[in-house]
């Protein structure tokens, strides 16, 4: 990182082991942020990402707004007319980033089936 700002950058297939070394850090830091689990995704040898997560150190220095302000320079050229996700409905601080990037509530509450006992609600945002 240059200035200490984040930068985005889209990777190809032969960085997937990065990208799971980054998802395997991510559950292993924040376990609950997430439906996946640490212990049955250690065993994949493929990455699959379906969540947002920035190393401790790197949070509160704008790296979660570079991200979004890439998607919404990029969302329009690829057909992304709408933004969701599903956040744990326990996790204020999520939900208020996610509220502070423009998304909002989009139905109830949902049970989550990986994470018996647990909540997410499903939030949106128009593309820019």
């Amino acid at each position: 990182m240059s200035n200490n700002l984040a930068q985005v950058s889209v990777i190809d297939a032969s960085e997937w082991k990065r990208l799971r070394d980054i998802r395997l850090r991510a559950l292993f830091t924040n376990p609950d942020a997430f439906g996946g689990k640490l212990e049955s995704e250690n065993l994949l040898t493929h990455c699959w990402i379906g969540g947002c997560w920035s190393d401790p150190k790197y949070r509160g220095k704008g790296a979660f707004r570079r991200l979004f302000d890439y998607l919404d320079k990029n969302s329009i050229a690829k057909g992304w007319e709408r933004q969701g996700l599903g956040v744990w409905a326990d996790n204020s601080e999520a939900i208020g980033a996610y509220r502070a990037l423009g998304f909002d509530y989009a139905g109830e509450l949902q049970p989550s089936e990986r994470s018996p006992g647990r909540f997410y609600v499903h939030m949106v945002r128009n593309s820019k």
